[in-house]
């Protein structure tokens, strides 16, 4: 809903809100003894419900001094993405035993609530944490793009489609 039908939808709810309070005026201008035990009021139109969000990522890399330094230390202490992952029990015991205070009242709620939110971080659910594989560039081929030889058509040398006659038989 944009701003202007947001704006004549709010007209039309307090349009109604205007009418019943004059109705009610009218009546009570009349006199007590017309006014019914219950009067009941027109409901102004509900909106419709706001369409779901999509889902927000909450991996974020903006921590301040002590998330980073928290994310660096463990980050030096996980293995890399092939490695086995480390409890988060264990990373707490092995930054406290290198100098690194973890804060909070439960130590491992809040280291994973901190490494959670780290790009360079992997989670593995209870089995722990590992580093993050490093975003490669894109270095690959595409699809349909010819890496040498003449181009004879989308991974052809992969399906043992011969090149036509003409083509010297470089693939």
């Amino acid at each position: 809903m944009d701003l202007i039908e947001a704006l004549l939808e709010e007209e039309r709810t307090l349009q109604t809100k205007l009418d019943a309070v004059r109705r009610m005026l009218a009546v009570y201008r009349r006199g007590n003894d017309s006014v019914p035990p219950n009067p009941t009021f027109p409901q102004p139109p509900q909106p419709p419900p706001a369409p779901p969000r999509a889902a927000l990522s909450l991996r974020v890399d903006r921590f301040g001094s002590y998330g980073l330094a928290v994310v660096e230390k463990s980050i030096a202490i996980l293995p890399d993405a092939t490695g086995s992952p480390v409890m988060t029990r264990d990373l707490v015991d092995r930054l406290e035993r290198e100098g690194m205070e973890v804060r909070g009242a439960d130590k491992v709620n809040a280291l994973s609530a901190i490494l959670a939110r780290s790009s360079r971080v992997k989670a593995h659910g209870r089995r722990g944490w590992t580093r993050a594989e490093p975003v490669r560039g894109v270095s690959a081929p595409k699809e349909n793009e010819p890496t040498s030889g003449p181009a004879v058509g989308s991974d052809t040398a992969n399906l043992g489609v011969q090149p036509p006659e003409s083509a010297p038989d470089q693939l």
